[in-house]
């Protein structure tokens, strides 16, 4: 039964013993044998039914999608988490026990227009051996006959009528995704995302605006690296006090993208990313000290070294500089390249935002 959204299969006669493949042909191309589930025997189809993906439904607890991948059938979509909403009908009567699927038409990679078919086929647990089939012109002569099985029927819509079609559906998603994150975290937007499918997926497309309409600069492309792949993206060109809109694409082999977002990450003010400070290592220090230091704003900046008693002992450096991380070296000596004693010595940086001092020892 055709739904709005979704392909249904409901009220079977479902017996304990028996798993139920629901193969579906939604495109060009696709198999030319049967899914070769617990046994080794491979059922044929009419010429022209070629199914691209197979529904294999053993229990409420255990439904995967595979689909043909040229040579086999392989897993496809991970619909656990469809099903988690969507857990299939079972109920007893009559001491049979009845399911019901819903299959949505992306997941099958339906596009508006297609002819679709579909052929159902029972078969025992412990073996290939079907057990019926539907349509039910596909006879199968006798329940439980080794395969291979003949299946020269299926069933075939070549338009649906305007309440049953899947017209409001999107274009198939290449992929889906499990994690999408943006943060601001050690001076840059650090964004992160987890695919849960790729499919003929290509490149991921990282962008961002400054409004959540439009106005979306490309910042960098990402290969594809297949399904259940972490990523991640450092945006170091984000200014602060500023606010930016991230958005992510994914774009498949014809071009085609889909976009995930956008998120939303402010910045903090300059000041709250570089707060002013000054540190030396190690300490004591016995040849070079490595003296660390941050600033919050640009202007010029001074970094000098006192002796114990006030005097001048060396200037270090006297410029212009940037806010953010910096490092500087004093190696013990003075202004005239000469070694200093052991003992006490002060650094002082000098910035638009003030003296900061802290102590240092020298001992070789």
């Amino acid at each position: 039964m055709l739904f709005r959204s979704y392909l249904g299969y409901c009220r079977n006669d479902w017996r304990s013993a028996g798993d139920m493949l629901v193969y579906f042909d939604t495109r060009a191309g696709g198999a030319d044998s049967s899914y070769k589930y617990n046994g080794t025997g491979a059922a044929g189809f009419d010429i022209n039914f070629r199914p691209d993906f197979c529904l294999v439904f053993e229990n409420a607890d255990s439904i995967s999608l595979k689909k043909w991948n040229g040579t086999s059938w392989v897993d496809s979509v991970n619909i656990s988490t469809f099903l988690t909403a969507n857990r299939p009908y079972l109920d007893s009567i009559n001491k049979f026990t009845y399911a019901e699927i819903r299959v949505p038409f992306a997941y099958l990679k339906y596009t508006v227009g297609n002819v679709f078919k579909y052929l159902v086929v029972c078969q025992y647990e412990a073996s290939d051996n079907p057990w019926n089939a539907f349509p039910i012109t596909n006879s199968i002569t006798v329940k439980g006959a080794k395969v291979p099985a003949k299946y020269g029927a299926y069933y075939q819509i070549n338009s649906l009528a305007s309440n049953l079609s899947p017209r409001n559906v999107a274009s198939p998603h290449a992929v889906n995704l499990s994690l999408f994150t943006a943060a601001y975290q050690q001076g840059a937007v650090n964004l992160l995302w987890r695919s849960e499918l790729e499919e003929d997926h290509k490149l991921w497309l990282v962008e961002r605006s400054g409004t959540e309409e439009g106005g979306y600069v490309r910042l960098a492309e990402v290969a594809g690296t297949g399904s259940g792949s972490s990523y991640e993206y450092a945006d170091r060109s984000a200014l602060p006090a500023s606010e930016y809109y991230y958005r992510l694409g994914a774009q498949d082999g014809t071009g085609a993208i889909e976009w995930y977002g956008p998120i939303q990450v402010s910045l903090p003010e300059l000041a709250e990313i570089h707060p002013y400070s000054l540190q030396a290592s190690p300490n004591p220090f016995g040849g070079t000290c490595q003296i660390r230091y941050s600033l919050g704003q640009p202007g010029r900046v001074s970094l000098k070294v006192y002796d114990i008693c006030g005097h001048l002992v060396k200037t270090v450096f006297d410029a212009a500089l940037q806010p953010g991380s910096h490092t500087a070296r004093w190696s013990g000596d003075d202004e005239m390249g000469r070694n200093m004693p052991n003992g006490i010595y002060f650094y002082r940086l000098t910035s638009p935002q003030g003296c900061l001092t802290q102590k240092t020892i020298l001992l070789k």
